[in-house]
């Protein structure tokens, strides 16, 4: 006669311990989401107030940033500093691309690698201005691009 290896027709009983093991699981869970509704509301709560403050603060009183070279610790800077709306930030590089130049000996043995170490300069939430830096003061830099021209950049 076949039968099967285990009996369903009997079933254990559940352990005091794992009974208290779920318990305890889901009442850390509930804990936690408990604490993360206000959280989530706060953190809503302060973006807007943050908008609004910004909002009702007058363009005049936003911060001029010149970054002076586009390389890693620019962009670094460039990118912290363009999400704010009470900074103005003009990037200054002598070229209109980002190159990785440490990578840059490949493209002696393959020329189309080139496309991988360059990317263009962003230009979106931030003035791009191509040239060198020739000059400073405590007010502005003073910036020459390639046609001999120079601008003086203002800063706070």
């Amino acid at each position: 006669e076949l039968r099967p290896i285990h009996d369903t027709s009997v079933q254990t009983p559940l352990s005091l311990r794992s009974v208290a093991v779920d318990f305890t699981v889901c009442l850390v869970w509930a804990s936690l989401v408990t604490i993360n509704l206000p959280l989530h509301a706060l953190t809503v709560a302060y973006r807007l107030l943050e908008n609004c403050m910004c909002a009702l603060s007058s363009q005049d009183a936003s911060r001029h940033v010149v970054v002076v070279g586009a390389s890693f610790g620019g962009l670094a800077a460039q990118r912290q500093l363009s999400g704010r709306r009470d900074v103005k930030v003009i990037l200054v590089d002598f070229k209109n691309y980002f190159e990785y130049t440490p990578g840059i000996l490949r493209c002696f043995v393959q020329p189309s690698y080139l496309s991988q170490l360059t990317c263009p300069l962003p230009a979106s939430r931030n003035e791009l201005l191509t040239g060198t830096m020739c000059g400073a003061t405590e007010e502005y830099v003073v910036v020459q691009n390639s046609h001999g021209v120079k601008q003086q950049v203002r800063f706070d």
